[in-house]
């Protein structure tokens, strides 16, 4: 019947409201001052169901407002990274005592692989400090203990840690111990070609934190080269933030040519090529014949005689998983799901690294709940692994679509 009403008779379709990235900013400073979401959806007209998807997602709104409104202003690579007056700050090395000290024990022929590490580590320390002290402080007082008036430093800006491929994982770590706060994130190129036949270097794939704008990046290689890998990081950096990048390598000995490309690539950053997307796989069965105890390939190992071959078979029967607990059996292909979902080596907090694991374990508990009905407690833990795995598959596809879905088919799962 209401095909039949007259024209003028029809109610009007409602139109679509559209909040402007300023209007979201505003909503979301208003809420952390405590005023109603009701009193706001009524003002900017539009759902209590939209005020609650800009509270929820109130980060990604602040680092985009914050790209729009201080692009402009950040681009000028003197002003954000300047240094004292007649310092060349395109290249910056640490001439103390204690630098050579440490590269003397580095380069020692007689040094140990326990002190290569551990001097390495006291380096990037070193390094990372003064470099913090070097892209931006300014001056300050504080009142002592004794109530003194000391006049000191502080930082300027707010930063961000960067790891150019698996090489620059240590600085990472070094970097989260000094400061624990800091978002941290990765990026990974690949050489690849073009359709000329050229080799390029293209993004594999990255994990950026969503406020990345709002801190100043630190980019971190382990050596630089030709500076093509790094330009690609720095091209990606940008993308992502206004900021310019500075960049910390451990070996700035021989590289003028790589920071010359970079001093060229950086002012204005080249187009993004498509990224490739990342082919997962199911994670293969542990097999108790030929899986040893402490990750020891014993197989690879040939004997040269028949009291080695002795040896070697009485070895693998002692560390064989054929006489391993279910603990052991499950820890080991927990660690194969690390090893073949992981992003680089020793990632274990990724999220499909997540979800991989609790696939593992979800499987091993659903065992174990269809041979012990009564087991309660276990059921229990289970539903909460299932709703921890839910959770992360979530929020994967909200932030990578591609990569969601390659997991998903890898393992196998259904998600709704």
């Amino acid at each position: 019947m209401d095909d039949d009403a007259p024209e003028g008779q029809k109610k009007p379709k409602k139109r679509v409201r559209y909040l402007r990235d300023i209007d979201r900013r505003n909503i979301i400073k208003r809420i952390e001052n405590g005023e109603k979401q009701a009193a706001l959806a009524r003002e900017f007209g539009v759902t209590r169901a939209a005020i609650c998807h800009i509270k929820k997602n109130k980060d990604e709104i602040l680092s985009r407002y914050n790209f729009l409104v201080k692009s402009a202003h950040d681009m000028d690579i003197a002003e954000n990274f300047s240094g004292p007056s007649g310092v060349n700050m395109m290249v910056h090395e640490i001439r103390y005592n204690s630098v050579l000290l440490l590269m003397t024990m580095l380069r020692d022929s007689r040094s140990t692989g326990a002190t290569f590490r551990r001097v390495a580590g006291r380096l990037i320390m070193i390094l990372l400090e003064e470099a913090l002290a070097i892209v931006g402080t300014l001056s300050m007082e504080v009142v002592t203990g004794t109530g003194h008036l000391y006049q000191g430093l502080k930082l300027k800006h707010q930063f961000c840690g960067v790891a150019i491929g698996a090489e620059g994982y240590p600085f990472l770590v070094l970097f989260h111990q000094m400061e624990p706060q800091a978002p941290q994130g990765s990026i990974h190129v690949e050489m690849a070609a073009d359709r000329q036949g050229q080799q390029v270097w293209r993004l594999d794939h990255m994990d950026l934190p969503a406020n990345i704008t709002q801190h100043k990046i630190l980019l971190f290689s382990s050596a630089c080269s030709t500076g093509e890998v790094e330009c690609k990081a720095i091209d990606v950096s940008r993308l992502n933030s206004p900021a310019i990048p500075g960049l910390i390598s451990r070996r700035p000995g021989g590289t003028m040519f790589a920071l010359t490309r970079l001093a060229r690539t950086a002012p204005a950053a080249a187009s993004l090529p498509t990224a490739r997307g990342i082919r997962y796989m199911a994670p293969p069965r542990v097999s108790a014949d030929s899986t040893y105890r402490f990750g020891l390939k014993l197989d690879d190992v040939e004997a040269q005689t028949e009291e080695e071959k002795a040896s070697l078979n009485q070895l693998k029967a002692v560390l064989s998983l054929r006489n391993a607990s279910q603990h052991e059996l499950n820890k080991a292909q927990v660690s194969k799901a690390i090893e073949t979902f992981q992003r680089f080596p020793g990632d274990t907090g990724s999220s499909e690294v997540q979800v991989a694991v609790l696939t593992q374990k979800i499987l091993r508990s659903t065992t174990h709940a269809q041979g012990h009905k009564k087991d309660h407690h276990s059921r229990r833990g289970l539903i909460a692994m299932v709703e921890k795995r839910r959770k992360l598959l979530k929020y994967l596809r909200r932030k990578d679509l591609h990569k969601f879905r390659d997991v998903v088919a890898a393992l196998g799962l259904r998600f709704t």
